[in-house]
C-alpha cells in the first residue's frame, strides 16, 4: 500500500523531528513497546537497463528483490487499579515504514499516516493478555523505477537516490553523467521504521509507537558501456553505437550476491559520510 502525501503536510511532518534513531509515542492505554531485534541493514541494487550507451537515454532500475526487515519484541498495556472496571488488553501489532504518531479522534485514538508508505500485515491478538510478543517479517515494497514528473511524496525510492547523487556529481563539477554512470558505487540511506501496537480498554483502542531506523545500502552497478559521445561515425549521417551487454546477474536483497561486483578498493566517489535524509523524495 502506498499513500500519496501532500507537499505541505510532508514538510510539516518532517519538521517535527519524528525520525530519531529511537523515539516513542505512547497513549494512555500503552505501557511500553520494546524492540529486542530489528534487521540493522538491508541492501538493494540499481543498474542501467537501457540498450543505449547515451547517458541521457539511461533507464535506471532496481533489479534486486524487495528487502525484508524482521522486527521482534513485546508490548504491554497499562493495567489499572481494581477500582477501575475492565483492564487494557493487547490486541494488535504492525510494522509501518515511514513516520506516524497517535492522534485523539474523540472516540479514542488513531495513527496519523504522516509519512507512511509501506506496512506489514497486522498481527491480531484475542485480548486474553495485557502483553504480547511480536515477530514480524515486513517486506519493504520499493518501486523499481522513478518518474521525474511524479508528484512529490515521502516514499523512499532507491532509483531516485542514485539519480540525486548523479545530479550532485555533475553540479559539483566532479565529471560528466557518463563518468558517474560507468562506476560502481554505494549510497546509504536511513529509513524510519515504526513498530506499532494497540491495546483495548473500555471499548476504545489505544496505540503506541516505537520508531527506529534501518540502513538501506543502495548499490549502483556501473555501466561500462556508457559513453560521452553518441558512438562511432561510419559515414555521414550514419552513427553506429556499440550494443551494450545487458546479461548481468540480477542480485537479491539478501545473501552473498546482493552486493556490487568485487573490488579491491572503494569506488572513486564513495565516502564514509551517510547522505542526509531528503525532505522531498519523489517517485
Amino acid at each position: 500500500m502506498k499513500r500519496l502525501i501532500s507537499i505541505a503536510f510532508a514538510s510539516s511532518a518532517l519538521s517535527t523531528g519524528l525520525a530519531h534513531a529511537d523515539e516513542t509515542h505512547f497513549t494512555t492505554g500503552i505501557e511500553t513497546v520494546t524492540i529486542s531485534h530489528m534487521t540493522p541493514q538491508v541492501q538493494v541494487t540499481v543498474r542501467n537497463t537501457s540498450h543505449s550507451p547515451d547517458p541521457a537515454a539511461r533507464q535506471l532500475r532496481m533489479v534486486s528483490n524487495d528487502p525484508v526487515v524482521t522486527v521482534r519484541g513485546q508490548f504491554f498495556c497499562n493495567s489499572y487499579s481494581h477500582s477501575t472496571p475492565g483492564e487494557s488488553r493487547a490486541r494488535r501489532a504492525q510494522v509501518l515504514f515511514g513516520l506516524t504518531a497517535p492522534h485523539a479522534n474523540g472516540n479514542g485514538y488513531e495513527l496519523l499516516p504522516i509519512g507512511v508508505w509501506g506496512e506489514s500485515p497486522a498481527v491480531q491478538y484475542n485480548g486474553a493478555r495485557t502483553g504480547e510478543n511480536f515477530d514480524i517479517d515486513a517486506v519493504m515494497d520499493l518501486p523499481e523505477s522513478w518518474d521525474s514528473e511524479a508528484l512529490v511524496t515521502l516514499f523512499f525510492n532507491p532509483v531516485k537516490t542514485v539519480e540525486d547523487h548523479l545530479e550532485d556529481f555533475v553540479s559539483n563539477g566532479a565529471g560528466s553523467p557518463a563518468d558517474f554512470l560507468r562506476q560502481d558505487d554505494v549510497f546509504q540511506v536511513e529509513v524510519p521504521v515504526s513498530m506499532t501496537a494497540w491495546c483495548e480498554y473500555g471499548g476504545r483502542w489505544y496505540p503506541g509507537v516505537r520508531q527506529q531506523t534501518v540502513t538501506v545500502s543502495v548499490f549502483y552497478q556501473g555501466d561500462p558501456d556508457i559513453t560521452d559521445g553518441a558512438g562511432v561515425v561510419n559515414s555521414v549521417g550514419d552513427v553506429a553505437a556499440p550494443v551494450p551487454n545487458r546479461a548481468r546477474t540480477t542480485t537479491s536483497a539478501t545473501g552473498n550476491d546482493g552486493g556490487p561486483p568485487a573490488r579491491t578498493s572503494r569506488p572513486a566517489r564513495a565516502t564514509d559520510e551517510t547522505p542526509p535524509r531528503r525532505t522531498n523524495p519523489q517517485r
